[in-house]
C-alpha cells in the first residue's frame, strides 16, 4: 500500500509566519482554525471581533467564509493547510493570501494562475471554477482593507515559487533537513 503523498520544502525555501504583516497572520490563523473543526470558530469570531472591532471583524469573517466556500466547492483536489501552532506558511496557504491580495491589487493575471494552481489538479485555468474564488479573495482583501488591516500583494510570491512542480502525483523530493511536520487538508466539498 503506498504512503501518501506530502510535499516537502527545504527549510531555505520555507516562508515563515513571523515574517508576514500581522493581516496576513490573522488571515493565515483564521484559516487554520476555521478548518480545523466547529468547535473553533467561536474562537475565530472573537479574535476577529476584539482585533478588528465587531463591525469590520464580521465583516472580514464573512468574507473570509465566502472565500473558503468558494475554494473548497471548486477546488480539483484536496487543498492543505498547516496546524494552527506551525511556526511556518503552507504552499496552499501561501497561494490563499496571494490570490487574495493579486486579486485586490488588480493583478488579474497573476490571481487567475494562483487560483489554477491552487483550485486545478494539473494547474489548468478554467474559468469557470477561478472567477468564483477570484472574486471572494478580492473582497476578503478588500474587506481587511476596509478594517484597517491590508493584504498586500508580495510580487515575491511567484506561483513557480509557492507551487509544486511539475506533476502534483509525482513522488516527493527528500530533505536532509528537520522532519517535517504533517499537513492537514481541508475536505473536498
Amino acid at each position: 500500500m503506498p504512503l501518501p503523498r506530502r510535499y516537502t520544502i527545504p527549510v531555505s525555501d520555507r516562508r515563515w509566519i513571523r515574517d508576514l504583516t500581522e493581516a496576513e497572520r490573522l488571515v493565515i490563523w483564521s484559516i487554520r482554525r476555521w478548518a480545523s473543526g466547529r468547535e473553533h470558530w467561536p474562537l475565530v469570531w472573537r479574535e476577529h471581533g476584539k482585533l478588528l472591532g465587531a463591525y469590520h471583524g464580521h465583516a472580514t469573517l464573512a468574507a473570509l467564509v465566502r472565500y473558503l466556500g468558494a475554494i473548497c466547492k471548486d477546488a480539483g483536489r484536496t487543498v492543505g493547510h498547516h496546524a494552527a501552532c506551525c511556526p511556518c506558511v503552507g504552499r496552499d496557504e501561501a497561494l490563499m493570501l496571494s490570490l487574495a491580495a493579486a486579486a485586490h491589487a488588480g493583478h488579474h493575471g497573476l490571481a487567475t494562475a494562483h487560483a489554477a494552481t491552487l483550485l486545478s489538479p494539473d494547474g489548468m485555468i478554467l474559468a469557470d471554477r477561478t472567477r468564483a474564488a477570484i472574486a471572494a479573495g478580492a473582497a476578503l482583501a478588500a474587506a481587511m482593507e476596509a478594517a484597517g488591516w491590508p493584504l498586500a500583494y508580495r510580487g515575491d510570491w511567484r506561483v513557480r515559487d509557492i507551487a509544486p512542480a511539475g506533476n502534483r502525483d509525482a513522488a516527493p523530493s527528500i530533505s536532509a533537513d528537520p522532519p517535517v511536520h504533517t499537513v492537514p487538508r481541508f475536505p473536498r466539498a
